[in-house]
């Protein structure tokens, strides 16, 4: 497995070179497969926006699946280079490609997307991108991707000009990124010994809330206080603000949006 995504009761996984398979999880106890679809290629990922799903296909580009149906290719993207990471949002597919960087792609004719932006970083490749829930920002548009390049790492791309888009602010991390996840403005990475969480809402000066740090000897949890820091020049802001119910339920993984 490269990749999944859970929309629902629905989980698509990216299953290398046995391509797309689609599970039923509404028994966890006994996930149920439901649709397969080849890939020509090795499926390295996968993301849902939407009723499609899109496949990254390590030599390809991309397919575009029926995600409710039969889970059958209705399209593709044809790229130049090789996918190593995928994202969606809105009509919107990002794609993490070497060596060309970040591909924009629009997939709002889903039997022939068409690249509408890029951004590329020279010789540091852009290994990974991630993108917001589709259901935390209403099905729209996505303005900020996260990406992650091999030297300077966990970025935030500001995607407001598909057509343009530019590296927003760095994000540092505890380590290297192990995973990550968007839900609206909030990105929760998985990286060195933390679940760290970053807003965005102000895009060129991301506020860190520290929360989750790894477990100490026999499980034992470390501080959970949660501090803003500004992540510009490392002083403290010191702006309060109060954890929505949802936030409060992702923080405490009581919420599906992936994290």
């Amino acid at each position: 497995m490269l990749g999944l995504a859970a929309v629902g009761d629905a989980v698509y996984v990216a299953n290398s070179h046995d391509g797309l398979r689609r599970l039923d999880v509404s028994d966890p106890s006994a996930p149920r497969l439901t649709g397969t679809s080849a890939t020509r290629g090795q499926a390295v990922g996968v993301a849902v926006s939407g009723t499609h799903a899109f496949v990254g296909d390590n030599s390809l580009g991309f397919d575009v699946v029926d995600a409710t149906g039969d889970v059958q290719r209705v399209g593709e993207y044809l790229g130049d280079g090789f996918p190593r990471g995928i994202a969606a949002a809105g009509p919107l597919v990002f794609v993490a490609d070497q060596p060309a960087g970040l591909i924009v792609v629009n997939a709002s004719h889903p039997g022939a997307p068409t690249v509408v932006g890029s951004l590329s970083l020279g010789r540091d490749p852009i290994t990974q991108v991630f993108a917001p829930d589709p259901r935390s920002i209403g099905g729209a548009e996505s303005t900020l991707v996260c990406i992650v390049s091999g030297r300077v790492g966990f970025q935030a791309v500001d995607v407001s000009d598909p057509a343009a888009p530019v590296v927003a602010a760095p994000v540092p991390l505890a380590g290297r990124p192990a995973g990550a996840a968007m839900w609206d403005r909030l990105v929760y990475a998985a990286g060195g010994d933390a679940l760290q969480v970053f807003d965005q809402s102000y895009r060129r000066n991301p506020t860190e809330w520290s929360y989750g740090r790894s477990t100490t000897r026999r499980g034992a949890s470390r501080s959970q206080d949660r501090k803003a820091t500004s992540l510009c020049g490392g002083s403290k802001t010191g702006r309060s603000r109060s954890w929505t119910a949802a936030e409060s339920r992702c923080l405490t993984r009581e919420c599906d949006s992936g994290t």
